[in-house]
């Protein structure tokens, strides 16, 4: 007699690899057990969640004989697995690699102890703890932050303390709070960023052999105030075994992410600036509705072939020609994934 289950699979930017898996808490002796509990489980809730009557009709039209019964509707599905299966999902790394990750059903075990979180780290960045301060959390109502997503630490070593250690950093789903030992909770919410200088994310090589990789962003308030999102880590693309959800890692998604939703927010405002005639400043690369101004001249967006931050350069090409219109260290061009995006959209847009 084998042990079948069933799982769930919906988005969740504050799981580790941006979907969150849930295995139901009940084994079935066969497959079609297992498949009719999720049945009557859609079923149930079909009247009051859509996706649950959506979910339910699908699983219901699938063949008696299929083996694995995976049920996908738009943004969630349903798999039914035995014990030996693995649950296989595809995410992105931070370098945009699309790699397998593989679930398994966990293990029965005593319930963890509540408060901090230990974890073998894995880099020397950050370690995570489950509470947010009451001085931090009132913050975070008063600006209405939204969900609380990630805690961050900074760690101390010891009988050391290094500068810094101690400082939190609290992700959200509308911003982030650096709360500094001995200091006022500071919020850096989403829409009020102006702008995100970002440093290469830097894998590092020791003797041909994978170190580390760095990373780094600097949001900059509208009033002036900044802060940092910055550390190291160990990739899994780099490094066997190395911790998809090491707190390292979970650091540098956050300053990804930070980084994406600020460019969404600023994106309509600058597209509008540009149709009102006005040029717009990145650093060292300015741009306006006619095209990108280069050393001897304005680039009209028709000749303009390619845009990207590669190997820690932004570097806009233009059509017919070797020399780059602009190759910029990216620490020397403000908010480059909002650069990028408007070139994008004036080089389609382009007569």
């Amino acid at each position: 007699m084998g042990e079948w289950h069933w799982a769930a699979v919906a988005p969740d930017t504050a799981a580790p690899h941006g979907f969150k898996v849930s295995f139901h808490a009940r084994t079935f002796g066969t497959e079609q057990e297992a498949r009719d509990h999720l049945q009557g489980y859609l079923d149930a809730r079909s009247d009051t969640d859509g996706d649950c009557a959506l979910a339910a009709e699908r699983l219901r039209s699938l063949s008696g004989y299929a083996l694995r019964v995976h049920v996908h509707i738009p943004g969630k599905a349903w798999h039914v697995l035995d014990a030996e299966a693995e649950l296989k999902r595809f995410v992105a790394d931070l370098q945009g690699v699309v790699r397998p990750v593989a679930f398994r059903r966990p293990a029965p075990s005593a319930a963890a102890a509540p408060g901090r979180v230990k974890r073998r780290l894995g880099d020397s960045s950050v370690f995570k703890e489950t509470d947010v301060l009451p001085e931090a959390a009132r913050a975070a109502e008063e600006h209405k932050l939204g969900r609380h997503q990630d805690t961050f630490v900074m760690p101390r070593f010891g009988v050391f303390k290094p500068k810094g250690a101690g400082n939190r950093v609290y992700g959200f789903e509308h911003g982030l709070i650096r709360h500094d030992e001995g200091a006022a909770p500071q919020v850096f919410r989403w829409d009020r960023i102006v702008k995100v200088l970002r440093s290469a994310v830097t894998h590092h090589f020791k003797n041909g052999r994978y170190t580390n990789t760095t990373f780094s962003y600097e949001l900059t308030r509208s009033d002036g105030a900044r802060t940092s999102i910055d550390g190291s880590c160990h990739d899994p693309q780099y490094k066997r075994h190395a911790n998809p959800d090491s707190p390292g890692m979970r650091y540098a998604r956050l300053g990804l992410r930070a980084d994406e939703r600020i460019t969404r927010i600023l994106l309509p405002d600058a597209l509008a600036a540009l149709r009102r005639g006005e040029s717009l400043a990145f650093g060292q690369i300015t741009i306006s509705a006619a095209g990108v101004q280069g050393k001897k001249g304005l680039v009209p967006w028709s000749e303009i072939t390619t845009a990207e931050a590669r190997d820690g350069n932004v570097v806009i090409n233009r059509a017919g020609k070797f020399w780059a219109v602009h190759n910029r260290p990216v620490l020397a061009v403000s908010n480059v994934s909002l650069l990028l995006a408007l070139v994008d959209i004036c080089r389609r847009d382009a007569p």
